[in-house]
């Protein structure tokens, strides 16, 4: 329990998301309100606030989607979809579900990376 907590008030004194250690499917990343953000920012509010006035820190969650097609046993194609944060995770679990359901000669058609904000807030100074 102390690890953890101590953990907590390392990050939080570093000024570091705490999702962007815990979680390797987050990714996240502090920029300016100006046109850092195309080239890909900083990986700190203390790193971008060096640089910069005002910096914004961002985290996004990834998850990838795949969908199968394989043969039933009439000679129809069928598609399975599945997903996870890891695309061969994904993969595996979409081939999975076309062998369980009956499916021949299946494989993979569709894949798509899908990314969402999860996380959002303003950097401060430290005093």
């Amino acid at each position: 329990m102390r690890f953890v907590v101590y953990t907590v008030a390392l990050f939080t004194l570093c000024n570091v998301s705490l999702f962007a250690w815990n979680d390797n499917h987050l990714k996240c990343v502090a920029t300016d309100d100006g046109w850092e953000e195309h080239w890909g920012g900083h990986a700190t509010c203390s790193e971008c606030l060096e640089e910069h006035g005002e910096c914004t820190m961002r985290c996004y969650e990834n998850d990838f989607t795949v969908v199968v097609e394989g043969r039933d046993y009439y000679g129809n194609f069928r598609r399975v979809e599945a997903a996870d944060f890891s695309s061969s995770r994904a993969r595996v679990k979409a081939m999975d579900r076309c062998y369980d359901r009956g499916l021949s000669e299946c494989r993979v058609v569709d894949e798509n990376r899908n990314e969402r904000l999860v996380e959002k807030y303003r950097c401060q100074r430290r005093r």
